[in-house]
């Protein structure tokens, strides 16, 4: 590999890296502050990251994906999805949704460049930095939900229920309950290492009190059914 193909692996991993942190970002000049702007930088992002990846994929193959299951199965799914939006009785709606909530095949198509980037450039170390990238972005997310809780910040939506940065108590519920997982994955794969099973416990606890304080319902019906098929 030579210098400049280097440097565009690096500044592809750092735009990935920069992807977990956006749950704290909230654009107030916008017409929905807690959706528009997090969308928004992160289509933008993944089209650049995108974009270096591809020339970097057609100048070493080490780069490319591999035809596992997983991505023949995400592939599938992406282009049933496209044929169905395509078919659907509003195409426009379906692939560019609207503001409030930007979904739609935008997101989806976003979302599948985002996978084809990561699974073809990231490595065993590379994950477990985005992992603690998430984990980190995600206590800092609980941290504020607490603040909420105990009335040192006040929402922007309103209500009882904390949504901390991401402006919806479901919301908030679903991405910490990813960010749970993730600290147990962490327990696990540094199991030997006692501290570090303190260490990330206590931080998927914190993060549970948080789900509670959502008042979410369904996410934490969601956890007790996980756990029982785990178990």
């Amino acid at each position: 590999m030579n210098q400049l193909q280097k440097i565009i692996l690096w500044v592809v991993k750092i735009g990935l890296f920069i992807i977990p942190f956006l749950p704290l970002y909230i654009s107030a000049s916008m017409l929905f502050p807690f959706i528009t702007g997090k969308n928004f930088t992160f289509r933008i992002i993944i089209e650049i990251v995108f974009a270096l990846w591809a020339g970097l994929a057609v100048a070493n193959s080490e780069y490319r994906p591999r035809l596992t299951r997983l991505f023949k199965a995400v592939t599938i799914f992406v282009v049933i999805v496209f044929l169905a939006d395509l078919f659907s009785p509003n195409p426009y709606r379906s692939f560019f949704s609207n503001f409030e909530r930007m979904e739609g095949f935008m997101m989806i198509g976003h979302m599948y460049l985002y996978f084809l980037v990561l699974i073809s450039v990231f490595r065993k170390r590379d994950w477990l930095i985005f992992f603690h990238s998430n984990a980190i972005a995600s206590l800092f997310v609980s941290y504020i939900g607490l603040m909420q809780k105990f009335g040192l910040r006040v929402s922007m939506q309103g209500g009882f229920r904390v949504d901390s940065t991401i402006g919806n108590p479901t919301y908030l519920a679903a991405y910490l309950l990813f960010n749970i997982w993730i600290f147990l994955l962490l327990m696990h794969l540094f199991r030997k290492h006692w501290w570090a099973v303190v260490l990330y416990g206590t931080a998927a606890a914190f993060e549970l009190m948080i789900v509670y304080f959502t008042a979410s319902r369904g996410a934490m019906l969601g956890l007790v059914a996980a756990s029982l098929f785990l178990a």
